[in-house]
């Protein structure tokens, strides 16, 4: 897209690559980006003006996310495909906490940094109210499970609950903060520098489980 867009829902399908630079605005509804090969998007996506239904769905073999804020009043953003994250990301579900409830947050598949320089995801699922559920459910960064992935350099979820698989970052915290946080699979790891935090009730899975930091834990 060469220019921002403002419209009542907003939905890009392609077999191809999709490339977006510019600012989506949803005023009714909601906002699909479903891609055939890569999707590619910097700037921000927004269907605040829409408490319900104002769901953002992204889809692609590839989905690149370069200093890209996404941002609901309570409504879901899913993600699937692989990610990476090239700079501060950001994902708010509950309109700076200023809607009644929190949208939940789902990641499909792994997610990774692109050059390890400030490759930071936040997910903000608290709202005025009740916040909503994040689950990742893939590995973030260069884990056991997927050795070949390049580490974040940051990651904070602020959830009611979440739910994640290994993660592993370079340079940076691990933040996540919740009523109820839950490990599928039990590797947390920072390198180099970086604490970890778990601030609420902590569920481990059956079996081993490491979590090691650089930092203070």
């Amino acid at each position: 897209l060469a220019s921002d867009v403002s419209a009542d829902s907003v939905t890009i399908r392609s077999d191809g690559d999709i490339e977006i630079h510019n600012r989506i605005e949803a005023l009714n509804g909601g906002v699909t980006l479903d891609s055939g090969s890569a999707l590619q998007l910097s700037g921000q996506v927004d269907t605040t003006a829409m408490p319900v239904g104002g769901t953002i769905k992204l889809s692609g073999s590839a989905v690149q996310l370069s200093h890209e804020e996404l941002l609901t009043s309570g409504s879901l953003l899913q993600v699937s495909g692989p990610v990476t994250v090239d700079g501060n990301v950001l994902f708010d579900t509950g309109d700076r906490q200023a809607s009644m409830t929190g949208g939940d947050v789902r990641f499909l598949n792994v997610i990774a940094g692109t050059d390890g320089v400030g490759d930071t995801l936040r997910i903000d699922a608290r709202s005025a109210g009740i916040g909503g559920s994040v689950a990742l459910q893939a590995a973030v960064g260069s884990t056991s499970s997927q050795p070949l992935l390049s580490d974040l350099n940051g990651l904070r979820i602020d959830a009611q609950e979440i739910e994640l698989n290994s993660v592993s970052v370079t340079s940076g915290d691990v933040l996540l903060i919740a009523d109820e946080i839950r490990l599928m699979v039990g590797e947390v790891r920072t390198s180099i520098a970086g604490d970890i935090v778990f601030d609420g009730e902590l569920l481990l899975p059956s079996g081993d489980t490491s979590v090691t930091s650089a930092g203070r834990v």
